[in-house]
């Protein structure tokens, strides 16, 4: 039993040497980002959104891998930046709370629905008018890795192309905006999307590579419910 424990920690531990980069969030507004109907004259203000995240980790099975004639190992985190294991990445360097606000910024920003929108850590004379935030519900990962039936062994078949892995990025969250004056919220909306991928070993990054482009979607929902639903006088 001893030796069988010493063989899945030094597996785990080769693959952990090999997949030597940090997986990062780095966001980009999406080239089909859309852009408002009419340009509201007030200011905006974006607060760290609200992180309401399951708090049990996760649960891994990704031993089962080496286990014979098992296809494959896997597991989920649903705080993925306190992972432990991933296909190709040693860890996922994610703050949701500051990341998916900023992310928010830039794109509402590009949308030029308001007259000034601003991050509300960055200092600023503005008064806001309205205040724009969000309740993270899931930032849920997925991941399975194949080692096709023949235990470690099938690890060698990654060398040659086969497929390592597979993975879902899936974000939850409770946009909404507030009326500064009054204390009211004038406007939610609720946006779900995730993204699966199969997964090359020399493809390094493209466990968490999907967190960007399902913020996108999120974000593009929102400004298209916003240019639809929101009524500022």
């Amino acid at each position: 039993m001893k030796k069988i424990i010493s063989l899945v920690t030094a597996f785990f531990a080769l693959i952990s040497i090999l997949t030597g980069c940090m997986g990062t969030f780095k966001y980009n507004v999406s080239p089909d980002a859309p852009m408002a109907k009419q340009q509201y004259n007030s200011i905006l203000a974006i607060e760290s959104f609200k992180d309401e995240r399951p708090t049990i980790g996760g649960s891994g099975k990704m031993w089962l891998s080496l286990v014979p004639l098992m296809p494959f190992g896997w597991g989920f985190y649903n705080r993925p930046e306190n992972g432990k294991f991933f296909v190709s990445i040693q860890a996922f360097k994610f703050d949701p709370a500051n990341q998916l606000a900023q992310a928010a910024e830039m794109s509402l920003k590009h949308s030029g629905l308001f007259k000034d929108i601003y991050f509300i850590q960055n200092y600023t004379e503005a008064k806001p008018d309205y205040i724009f935030t969000g309740v993270i519900k899931s930032t849920l990962y997925r991941q399975k890795m194949f080692t096709y039936c023949i235990s470690w062994f099938g690890s060698l078949l990654w060398f040659v192309g086969a497929p390592a892995g597979w993975n879902e990025n899936q974000l939850e969250i409770d946009f909404s905006l507030k009326s500064v004056k009054d204390d009211s919220i004038i406007w939610t909306y609720t946006a779900k999307n995730s993204d699966t991928r199969v997964g090359w070993f020399y493809y390094q990054g493209q466990d968490v590579k999907d967190y960007v482009p399902v913020m996108q979607r999120c974000m593009n929902e929102a400004i298209l419910d916003m240019n639809k639903n929101l009524k500022i006088k």
